[in-house]
This record gives structure tokens, C-alpha cells and sequence, in this order.
């Protein structure tokens, strides 16, 4: 059978021809496919292995892409509705928010605080309106933090989505004015 020869980088190499190639062949000296290949069993295994890696190539390429459109599509469609996704999904940034916080607190399950040596958990608070921005945006949060400091009933919130990084304890003065006029000075449960 046949080989290409070839000049490459100052070297004579030595390939097989490509598959469109030997069928132009076939056709130009009236031989059968088969004829043609069935002289250079090297050949013939080289054409199959070239065959077979493109179409692994070619499946492997589409899995990739297919994978990262369905993760992709998944942390769109469930953000602000899993903590979890929310923390790991790259396509959300961490926001500050403030909120005004209940002036009593909860502890172990919707109990008045009681001073009598056993561990007193508080509650965490829930759906609280965190606002974002001047425009008044934001969400409900539920985080984590105990009772207020007396001159402190405020919360100042770092998150992305709904999963809540941390929250520090303020003051209604360190909250900037563009978003403290749209909060209200005293806790509103529209919960109830």
C-alpha cells in the first residue's frame, strides 16, 4: 500500500492518508475501498483509531459543554432559594444590607430568656427585610445573632442570596442615609 511522504520541520515523515483521501483513490483507479485497504493492515488500523478518537473527542466536547449549561442553569434558576447554593454559587457576589431587629429575642424554641444556669440559646431571626439599596430593595433574611446591645438595634448584613456570612450589631447613625430612609426606626413584624 501507499504512504504520504512528507517534509516536516527538515524530516521526512511518513503518514497515511486521510479517509477522504483514499476514497478519491478508490475512485480515481476504479478499486473497491476494500481492495485498496485490505493490502496494509496498518493502515487500516490507523484510519479506524483516527475514526474512533475523533468521535470520543467529539462526545467528550459535547458532554463538557452539556455539563456546564446545566450547572450554569442550575445556579440561575435556584438562587435566593438554597442557602447552599447560594454559598457556592459563583455567579452571585456578596451584598451589605441593614435591618432593623425586634427589641426582645427568643431563646431554646420561642422562650422568654430565663436567668437559672442552663444554656439559653437564642432564636435565629427570621424573615427579616434587609435592605439593600436607595431605592428601597433588599430581601427577607434569616441569620443568627442573639439579643441587641441597648443602643445597637440595627444589623448590618453581609450576604449572597439568602446565605447569610455574618451579621454585626449597629447603631441607626452608622447606617448610611440613602438606605436608613428607607427603613423604618422601629421593628414592624409583617409576619404576624
Amino acid at each position: 500500500m501507499f504512504l504520504i511522504k512528507q517534509f516536516r520541520a527538515g524530516k521526512l515523515v511518513e503518514r497515511f492518508p486521510d479517509l477522504y483521501l483514499v476514497i478519491e483513490l478508490s475512485d480515481i483507479f476504479n478499486l473497491s475501498i476494500d481492495n485498496l485497504l485490505k493490502e496494509n493492515e496498518e493502515m487500516v488500523k490507523t484510519i479506524d483509531k483516527n475514526v474512533k478518537g475523533k468521535k470520543l473527542y467529539k462526545r467528550l466536547l459535547i458532554g463538557v459543554v452539556t455539563a456546564v449549561v446545566l450547572v450554569t442553569g442550575f445556579f440561575l434558576v435556584f438562587q435566593n432559594k438554597n442557602e447552599l447554593v447560594d454559598r457556592i454559587n459563583p455567579f452571585m457576589s456578596y451584598e451589605i444590607s441593614y435591618a432593623t431587629l425586634p427589641e426582645k429575642v427568643t431563646y431554646n424554641g420561642g422562650k422568654e430568656y430565663v436567668d437559672n444556669g442552663k444554656p439559653q440559646y437564642p432564636d435565629p431571626y427570621k424573615d427579616i427585610w434587609a435592605v439593600t439599596d436607595a431605592f428601597g430593595g433588599g430581601q427577607r433574611l434569616t441569620f443568627k445573632g442573639g439579643q441587641a446591645p441597648e443602643d445597637k438595634g440595627y444589623a448590618m448584613i453581609r450576604h449572597k442570596g439568602i446565605f447569610v456570612k455574618q451579621m454585626t450589631f449597629v447603631s441607626w447613625d452608622t447606617i448610611p442615609k440613602s438606605i436608613s430612609n428607607q427603613m423604618t426606626k422601629e421593628y414592624l413584624d409583617f409576619n404576624e
